[in-house]
Order: structure tokens, then C-alpha cells, then sequence
């Protein structure tokens, strides 16, 4: 577990230095991180990235922690329902970090069969709150830096 959070942190932490450009492609799985120079969706697998010496390499959804794809990343976060962490994970897209904290974006099919996202608030793993109509505006403020 030390060796995940730590590729974690590392991660973030090159991630944060090179904010508002593209740094390239990458994935983590539980063994190895990879550097690619192209990343995309694939058939038979659920992602198929490009080495810098032009081999490919396939990679199973269960075998993926994390990966950043065209300068979005998406980690594999507990799915939340009724403001409690479920035993199911999926990738949500990391949208903002400050503090340790991570709003992470759920795009997800609502029961109406309507595409729809909800934005939450995750440390250290664990689930924190769920943005919503009465702590939006003051959520928004904090990761934005606007709050005093």
C-alpha cells in the first residue's frame, strides 16, 4: 500500500509542475507506471498506449490504477452513493487537488437514462462530501482559492 500512495504522490506532485500543458500520456498499474508517447481506448482491451521506442502495450481495466489521457487524469475512486464509499470502484476524472484534498468529476447513466456528473471531494482516499447545492458555492471558493 506505502508503494501505491507514494506512485501517488509522485505523480501529483509531476503532475503539479508541469499544470496548464500537456506532459504526456501515462498509466500506473499496481507494478509499474508508464510513460507513453500516445495513450487511446481500446477494443479488447481497455487501454493500448505507445512506448517511445514505438512498442504497445495493453493494459486490463482491473490492472489500472490511474492514467492520464489528451492532459485529462482519471483515477480508480470508490463509487459513492448515499455519501457512503460502495465495495465498487470506477475512474473519475481528477478535476482539482489543494490540501490533499481532490475533487474528483463521476460522469455516470442516471436512472432516467440521462448522462450526468456529480463532483466529490476525496482525502487520502477517502471519501470527505459530495458537492451539492448548499456547500457548492463555498467548495468552489476554496479550490479556487477565493476564500478567506
Amino acid at each position: 500500500m506505502k508503494k501505491v500512495l507514494t506512485f501517488i504522490v509522485l505523480v501529483f506532485l509531476s503532475t503539479s509542475l508541469f499544470a496548464g500543458g500537456n506532459d504526456g500520456d501515462f498509466v500506473q498499474t499496481d507494478e509499474n507506471f508508464y510513460y507513453l508517447k500516445t495513450l487511446r481506448y481500446g477494443v479488447k482491451s481497455f487501454l493500448v498506449g505507445t512506448l517511445e521506442n514505438g512498442e504497445k502495450i495493453k493494459f486490463a481495466k482491473e490492472d489500472v490504477i490511474a492514467f492520464k489521457k489528451d492532459g485529462e487524469r482519471f483515477d480508480k475512486v470508490a463509487i459513492v452513493k448515499d455519501n457512503v464509499c460502495t465495495d465498487n470502484y470506477c475512474f473519475m476524472q481528477l478535476v482539482a487537488y489543494k490540501n490533499s484534498l481532490k475533487v474528483y468529476k463521476h460522469v455516470y447513466y442516471g436512472t432516467d437514462g440521462e448522462l450526468t456528473s456529480r463532483h466529490y471531494v476525496f482525502k487520502n482516499e477517502q471519501f470527505v462530501v459530495k458537492f451539492d447545492r448548499e456547500n457548492k458555492e463555498s467548495l468552489l471558493a476554496f479550490f479556487e482559492g477565493s476564500n478567506k
